[in-house]
């Protein structure tokens, strides 16, 4: 006698009513984060009804650590420095405020457990969840979206993944001509005072001299023998060859004479060649676990690991010294951060990174680029013309990017908020751009809020808000 499949009446009943119950628990969560969403009092910890952090870190640090030894064994340099990053930051967290060692815990969580590419977006921008805290982060960026709509802005395109490659021809820079002239000194001085040739060779090194302007702008065609770099020299070493090759052959074959004229050729070639870089310019994909360490690019205040660190919560933000800085920004999708790239021997180096949002002006949107990081490397200290050429590249990058999203105005951070502590309490939060502002306009504002507001109503480490004057880039 075969068993029957269908369920009886019962099993179908109870079915039924757990499908119900479900419904009806997403329903009232969802009203709930609504509610909250109306409200301006942030969350505590303890409302998101966690597990214990004590032992959810312990057990984080122990994985980072087979982690950590696991890279070394493999010779995985860039990983192992991100994972001991992410470590050294679990340490330093533990004064920290427990929501803000909670987001921590949960980014963790997310990347160590669910390495799919597109996982962690999924997860920030559903809003019904079955988590407290991640349903929070869905319904704010669901309503976000809402929020982009009302003010004639397009969602979609202010995700749409975009770059732009581009190359920059480099001059060389001063010191690479000081380093020249000082070899041709050394090499007018090799030979003696008697030598016949000496004066010769002086001429030659001086003519090189001279052509300082041509060689280091490139216009110069060069010989392509190292002869044709000396002729005088040359012709008098070929002159006296023929006429006493016995008295004069030692001097005219001298190998350290010929090996600092080879070092003089090369370094003038290298001074003469065209320089070009290659660099991109894009949007950073918000799935990657690796942008937890975007501030470590470029050495900024929003470096994890790193004890040393401006206090960041001068600014407002919440918690002792260490806010959720970069994690806030990867959570709310109505902050985006652009970079620039420099790709060389097959990887890429982060040259200038950007963060920004959009705020509302008397009711129009306005893209709000709240600064502006350059690794030293690309420092305008130190490399000027190169600084102005990626600044004028970005500059367009957010140009077209804001046109594409709806927003015909783009401004750069001045100011931020006033400051509650610290040497400077009570006045006005200078921004330190790493690039040259003194030819953009000042425009006034009102006051600098981000549209849609913040997560857990607890503003973020972004130093313009609540500034009240910006550089007009558009």
């Amino acid at each position: 006698m075969q068993k029957s499949d269908q369920k009886s009446p019962t099993s179908a009943t109870e079915g039924l009513q757990e499908s119900a119950l479900k419904e009806l628990t997403t329903g009232l969560r969802e009203m709930d984060e609504i509610f909250f969403r109306m409200g301006t009092t942030p969350r505590k910890w303890r409302d998101w009804h966690c597990l214990p952090i004590r032992s959810r870190r312990a057990k984080f640090q122990h994985i980072l650590n087979l982690v950590i030894r696991s890279a070394r064994q493999d010779k995985k340099r860039v990983r192992c420095w991100t994972l001991i990053k992410l470590a050294k930051h679990l340490k330093l967290l533990k004064g920290e405020p427990l929501e803000t060692q909670e987001l921590y815990l949960r980014f963790l969580d997310i990347h160590l457990h669910y390495p799919e590419k597109n996982y962690f977006a999924k997860v920030i921008s559903n809003p019904v969840a079955n988590d407290r805290l991640l349903g929070q982060i869905g319904m704010h960026n669901f309503l976000l979206k809402d929020k982009f709509k009302q003010a004639g802005l397009s969602w979609e395109r202010w995700h749409r993944k975009r770059s732009r490659a581009f190359s920059v021809n480099i001059p060389n820079h001063p010191s690479q001509w000081e380093r020249l002239k000082s070899e041709l000194d050394r090499l007018s001085g090799m030979l003696n005072q008697e030598h016949p040739l000496r004066a010769s060779l002086q001429k030659d090194c001086m003519a090189l001299k001279q052509k300082k302007k041509e060689i280091m702008e490139s216009r110069i065609e060069l010989p392509g023998t190292t002869s044709g770099f000396f002729p005088k020299f040359s012709q008098g070493s070929l002159h006296l060859m023929a006429k006493r090759p016995k008295e004069y052959a030692s001097l005219l074959t001298d190998e350290q004479l010929g090996k600092k004229m080879e070092e003089v050729v090369s370094l003038t070639r290298e001074l003469n060649e065209p320089r070009q870089r290659n660099f991109k310019v894009r949007l950073w994909n918000r799935g990657l676990w690796g942008n937890v360490v975007a501030g470590n690019c470029v050495g900024n205040c929003l470096s994890i690991g790193d004890k040393n660190v401006f206090p960041a919560t001068l600014l407002n933000a919440p918690g002792k010294k260490r806010p959720a800085g970069i994690l806030d920004y990867l959570v709310d999708m109505g902050v985006q951060v652009a970079e620039i790239v420099e790709k060389k021997d097959k990887n890429e180096y982060v040259a200038v990174q950007t963060y920004f949002f959009v705020f509302l002006d008397h009711g129009q949107p306005v893209l709000m680029v709240d600064s502006i990081e350059v690794h030293p490397l690309y420092g305008i200290d130190r490399r000027k013309s190169l600084n102005l050429k990626l600044r004028n590249k970005l500059f367009d990058f957010l140009k077209r990017y804001a046109r594409s999203v709806g927003i015909t105005r783009v401004v750069l951070g001045k100011n931020g908020p006033v400051l509650k502590s610290g040497p400077d309490k009570g006045e006005r939060h200078q921004i330190q751009n790493d690039i040259d502002v003194g030819g953009l306009p000042v425009v006034k504002i009102d006051k600098i809020e981000k549209l849609g507001g913040y997560w857990n109503h607890q503003p973020y480490f972004l130093e313009s808000l609540g500034g009240t004057e910006a550089y007009v880039i558009v």
